[in-house]
């Protein structure tokens, strides 16, 4: 037998410039600097535009002052740029000051900004300079003459008030070209009035993707966007706070109203999330039977065997994402569970429910619904020898997952159970 000649080794240097790209965009953007210091080809490949379409700033120790110098360097390649701050650590919150500002001067093709806190919040920080920062941005952005345009702004992951007057210079700079927009942040008190929000539709055309507090948003706003046939809008995402349980006595939009807008806007989705302190008794109310649900989370530490029931009954058609954060124990919600199962197992692809379920309801949910493992995670926890403790085990298929969990139960005995059943979305389909 003839032995096989080892194939030719191509030398790095003749890599074409268009794959370096694509290996480097995944660098970090210390080791894209390093890199671009290998050697001569590799210093001209980040001159390419490309090599800094997307950045991840990452504010977090002294070490990472140095990126406040590649803005003016190489900002006007920049296109989306994600920001993470300690928001606990002054320092740290200076510096993410200064990249925005800088950001402002020389990123003329910037059309995308994501900004989240990480850390520990301190104490009554209301996060007012990165709102003026960030006014201060869309202005200037909005003044440069070459500037393409924000697309996309997501502010959801950032602890601080946000005012119409943020909302207002977004709209007002980049309302021809704004798509989506999160200001949806977790803030227990809505700032943004509802007459910034008509606003806000009325100044962005393109607009697809909106996610902000239930309170901001108002019948009339729904039905602007209904009557104006604003077909590229699809995707509502509403928290509901506390705030608003005064109002919820009533249904926050008829029946009627749903009913008229899924009929003028069959392509838009709506995601709705219950704050942990809205009673109970409200999200039915919330939820008439023709709004277009797609994605729920229901924060709540209450029974929700009705909740579910009522869920799996009347959005069968349109839910894809259920999240559960925990729930009294009965047979009523083990039915509910069941329930959902049958109704919605054909289109529902993901299903977090952080409390303890028995065995054979997990695999009744496995069963009913085959599109859950494909597209997430499947994590399984239940008891060791040592009740104390917990094992976690992560699978990526139904038959590798109903194995372990049949080969798990065997070994505890027949009285273990399953204590807690999570399957978390790896894939999102928010940009």
């Amino acid at each position: 037998d003839s032995v096989a000649e080892p194939a030719e080794v191509i030398p790095w240097r003749y890599l074409p410039e268009p794959c370096l790209v694509r290996i480097f965009e995944h660098l970090s953007l210390r080791d894209r600097i390093r890199a671009a210091g290998t050697c001569p080809e590799w210093l001209a490949t980040s001159e390419h535009p490309l090599f800094w379409r997307r950045c991840f700033f990452k504010f977090v120790d002294e070490s990472d002052a140095w990126l406040c110098t590649l803005p003016e360097r190489y900002g006007r390649h920049f296109g989306g740029v994600q920001l993470a701050v300690d928001q606990g650590n002054q320092r740290m919150r200076q510096l993410a000051l200064s990249l925005l500002d800088l950001l402002g001067q020389f990123a003329v093709r910037l059309d995308s900004l994501s900004l989240r806190f990480v850390g520990a919040n301190p104490l009554f920080y209301s996060g007012k300079e990165f709102e003026d920062a960030l006014v201060r941005l869309f202005n200037k952005l909005a003044e440069l003459p070459d500037h393409v345009g924000l697309r996309r702004v997501d502010l959801s992951g950032a602890e601080l008030g946000i005012r119409d007057g943020l909302v207002l210079a977004l709209a007002s700079g980049h309302g021809r070209t704004l798509q989506c927009l999160s200001i949806m942040n977790g803030a227990l008190v809505a700032q943004v009035s509802k007459e910034t929000v008509m606003q806000l539709l009325d100044s962005c055309p393109r607009l697809e993707w909106l996610e902000l507090m239930n309170a901001s948003f108002s019948e009339r706003a729904m039905l602007y966007l209904a009557e104006h046939r604003r077909h590229s809008f699809r995707y509502l995402a509403l928290h509901v706070s506390a705030e608003t349980k005064q109002r919820l006595e009533h249904p926050w939009l008829p029946e009627v109203t749903w009913s008229r807008v899924s009929a003028l806007m069959p392509q838009l989705r709506v995601s709705v999330t219950f704050d942990t302190r809205i009673p109970i008794r409200y999200v039915c109310r919330f939820l008439q039977p023709s709004l277009p649900l797609e994605e729920l989370y229901l924060k709540t530490h209450t029974h929700l065997a009705n909740e579910i029931s009522y869920v799996a009954r009347t959005f069968s058609r349109t839910l894809r994402r259920l999240c559960i954060l925990a729930s009294e124990q009965s047979a009523d919600l083990y039915a509910a569970f069941g329930l959902l199962a049958e109704k919605c197992g054909q289109q529902l692809e993901v299903l977090q429910v952080h409390c303890p379920l028995p065995r054979e309801v997990v695999h009744h949910l496995l069963d009913r619904c085959p599109r859950l493992l494909p597209i997430g995670r499947s994590v399984l926890r239940y008891p060791t020898a040592d009740q104390d403790s917990q094992e976690e085990i992560v699978y990526h298929s139904l038959g590798e997952l109903q194995a372990a969990a049949a080969a798990a139960a065997a070994a505890a005995g027949p009285v273990a159970e399953l204590n807690d059943y999570i399957l978390d979305q790896v894939e999102s389909s928010r940009s």
